[in-house]
Formats: structure tokens, C-alpha cells, sequence
């Protein structure tokens, strides 16, 4: 076995190298645009904790192959996010997040 795709990783077992699926790639795209949306659609920056925390899940679930940066560049997402008491809330989210 020279390749495989293991969570939405694919792995070359030949170069020893873990890269990251088209399919995963395009997922994490279309969450950012429409919490993008969102945040553009509401004058007060405000989106739902829940959709907020996917978004930030799926950036710091890329760390195995992007690094320490994926932490460093979330930070601010991660901030709003730890604002709320509940996942049914809304989140103000700030420019420093959105910039992130």
C-alpha cells in the first residue's frame, strides 16, 4: 500500500508525507463563506456560537498537517467563542476573528 485517505487526511506512505483531501478543503471553504455571510449579513457581527465553534473545529482539526499555526491563526475565533455560556447563543464576532 503506497497511499491511503484516513479522517480526511490522505497519506503517502512512499515520501512519508500526510496532506489534506480536495474533499476536506472544499468543506472547510463553503463553512467560511457562510459563516462569512452571516457575520456580513448582521450589522451587529453576530452568528451562532454553534456555527462559530464548527468552523474553529474544523481549522484546528488540520493541525496534524498544517502546524502550530493553526492555533496562532484561530486564536481570536477562539476568544468569541469562549464569551458564551451556551451553544444556543449568539456570539459577537470580532474583527480580529473575522481578520484571523
Amino acid at each position: 500500500m503506497k497511499n491511503g485517505c484516513w479522517l480526511g487526511h490522505n497519506l503517502d506512505f512512499v515520501s512519508n508525507r500526510l496532506f489534506i483531501s480536495e474533499e476536506r478543503i472544499g468543506r472547510l471553504e463553503m463553512s467560511i463563506k457562510s459563516l462569512l455571510f452571516q457575520i456580513i449579513g448582521d450589522k451587529l457581527n453576530l452568528v451562532h456560537v454553534r456555527a462559530l465553534a464548527g468552523v474553529v473545529g474544523q481549522i484546528l482539526s488540520l493541525q496534524s498537517v498544517l502546524g502550530k499555526i493553526v492555533s496562532r491563526m484561530s486564536r481570536y475565533m477562539y476568544k468569541c467563542i469562549l464569551t458564551q455560556a451556551s451553544w444556543n447563543a449568539l456570539v459577537k464576532v470580532s474583527t480580529e476573528a473575522v481578520a484571523g
